[in-house]
């Protein structure tokens, strides 16, 4: 019952490695790919472990030898970890694509820019002539003079939120 060799488990020796990692970013996501050649998708996992993204994987080499990996990755506040996805090619490269959130500061300046353009939007096209050229220019200064007050609005506001205080009510 005890001495069955057959029952008996092997014991697995363990061969540790580093795989080559290459980080892309751009403004919307970064990309990390990884170079598992021989492993296949079951071989590997992706996962969030308290505030980390793990990638692990362990592949047979002939008995009773294995060879496995695990890299930590921080995740960064400005990932969207709720977006994440990995993709094993043919050739051995998996690809981790994480996606951007849309930071306050980038909804604040679009948002900016969509008003300015639209009070903008609100002039009329002229033709400058020598006429109505003054006319041209005092309508630029009225527009710039009505931008004004919004923009220091906004960036007060902007500014009240960074700093988390409530003067801005």
């Amino acid at each position: 019952m005890g001495n069955n060799p057959s029952s008996e488990a092997v014991k697995r020796v363990y061969e540790d490695f580093d795989p080559l990692c290459k980080w892309h970013d751009t403004k919307d996501h970064t990309t990390i790919d990884i170079d598992l050649k021989d492993f296949k998708k079951q071989q590997i996992q992706v996962k969030i472990e308290g505030g980390y993204l793990v990638i692990t994987g362990e592949q047979a080499l002939h008995r009773p030898k294995w060879k496995r990996f695990r890299k930590e990755i921080k995740l960064k506040r400005e990932w969207n970890k709720n977006g994440i996805n990995a993709e094993l090619s043919s050739s051995g490269t998996l690809s981790i694509k994480i996606p951007k959130r849309e930071t306050f500061d980038l909804k604040f300046w679009n948002s900016l820019s969509t008003v300015t353009s639209k009070m903008i939007q609100l002039v009329p096209p002229l033709q400058l002539t020598s006429a109505n050229f003054l006319y041209s220019i005092g309508v630029q200064v009225l527009v710039l003079i009505l931008l004004t007050p919004v923009v220091v609005s906004l960036c007060f506001y902007y500014i009240c939120c960074l700093c988390n205080t409530n003067t801005y009510t």
